[in-house]
Protein backbone atom coordinates (compact mmCIF):
# COMPACT_ATOMS: atom_id res chain seq x y z
CA UNK A 1 0.00 0.00 0.00
CA UNK A 2 2.93 2.33 0.68
CA UNK A 3 4.10 1.99 -2.92
CA UNK A 4 0.62 2.90 -4.17
CA UNK A 5 0.48 6.03 -2.02
CA UNK A 6 3.95 7.10 -3.18
CA UNK A 7 2.85 6.79 -6.78
CA UNK A 8 -0.15 9.08 -6.30
CA UNK A 9 0.90 12.75 -6.04
CA UNK A 10 -2.32 13.69 -4.25
CA UNK A 11 -2.14 12.12 -0.78
CA UNK A 12 -5.71 13.20 -0.05
CA UNK A 13 -6.95 11.26 -3.06
CA UNK A 14 -4.93 8.20 -2.01
CA UNK A 15 -6.22 8.21 1.56
CA UNK A 16 -9.79 8.77 0.36
CA UNK A 17 -9.52 5.89 -2.11
CA UNK A 18 -8.06 3.65 0.60
CA UNK A 19 -10.89 4.55 2.97
CA UNK A 20 -13.46 3.77 0.27
CA UNK A 21 -11.83 0.38 -0.41
CA UNK A 22 -11.80 -0.47 3.30
CA UNK A 23 -15.47 0.42 3.64
CA UNK A 24 -16.41 -1.63 0.57
CA UNK A 25 -14.41 -4.62 1.84
CA UNK A 26 -16.08 -4.37 5.25
CA UNK A 27 -19.52 -4.21 3.64
CA UNK A 28 -18.79 -7.26 1.49
CA UNK A 29 -17.44 -9.13 4.52
CA UNK A 30 -20.60 -8.35 6.51
CA UNK A 31 -22.83 -9.44 3.63
CA UNK A 32 -20.88 -12.70 3.33
CA UNK A 33 -21.16 -13.36 7.07
CA UNK A 34 -24.91 -12.69 7.07
CA UNK A 35 -25.47 -15.29 4.34
CA UNK A 36 -24.20 -18.11 6.60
Amino acid sequence: MQRYIQRVPNLVLASDSEHHMLRAARTLYHAHSMQR
